[in-house]
């Protein structure tokens, strides 16, 4: 990747716009509210016969990327399931103990009982997600654009949000394909020194590589 000198001269204002108070994340309440809907879709999808109700399960307690699966196999364990963590996720060996509808809804309950909690994984609030809109628009990707990457134009500022929520929203650091415009995670450190990026907490997983 070539990156040309002038933008070098764009490393102070950039870095300085960061130093404003820092939006709201998410409330609980309005994860919950996320969860639930995606909880909901998920128990559709088991394709169950439709006289059998969904357990009332709520969060218990959130998880992270790295526990959510050592979380889940005690979950099940506990509910008589042969569950086994497997390279970050689980495993159910064969079981002679409950029907394939009983372990399904077993599998259904622990996980909504014990989310990744989203914020760990992407979700911002409305806040959040403008102050990222109009960072990306008004400093990182005029920024990257000096360095020569052909960064795709912006979608209007009042449907980003939608966008965001629907996991196809802009991002300048990504080609139109949804390819990153930087090769490797060494060109993306070395762009960080002349295009500063937000915080990775909460932004790093919109950054390419798995920063978040």
């Amino acid at each position: 990747m070539r990156i040309v000198a002038p933008a070098a001269l764009l490393v102070l204002p950039l870095a300085g716009c960061t130093a404003a108070t820092a939006p709201a994340p998410a409330t609980d309440a309005e994860v919950e509210e996320v969860l639930t809907s995606q909880f909901d879709a998920r128990w559709d999808a088991l394709g169950l016969a439709s006289d059998i109700p969904k357990p009332d399960a709520t969060t218990v307690d959130y998880t992270t990327r790295a526990s959510w699966a050592y979380v889940q196999v005690a979950c099940l364990q506990e509910q008589g399931v042969p569950a086994r963590e497997v390279s970050g996720d689980f495993s159910i060996d064969p079981d002679t103990t409950h029907t394939r509808d009983e372990s399904l809804i077993i599998q259904w309950t622990c996980q909504r009982e014990f989310p990744v909690d989203p914020r760990l994984v992407g979700y911002l609030s409305i806040e959040q997600a403008l102050h990222m809109y109009d960072y990306f628009t008004g400093r990182l990707a005029p920024c990257l654009e000096l360095q020569g990457l052909a960064v795709p134009e912006p979608p209007a500022r009042e449907s980003y949000v939608g966008a965001l929520r629907a996991g196809i929203a802009w991002n300048p650091y990504y080609a139109a394909d949804g390819t990153p415009l930087v090769a490797t995670p060494a060109d993306l450190a070395a762009l960080d020194m002349r295009c500063p990026p937000l915080p990775d907490d909460p932004y790093g997983w919109y950054r390419p590589y798995d920063v978040g």
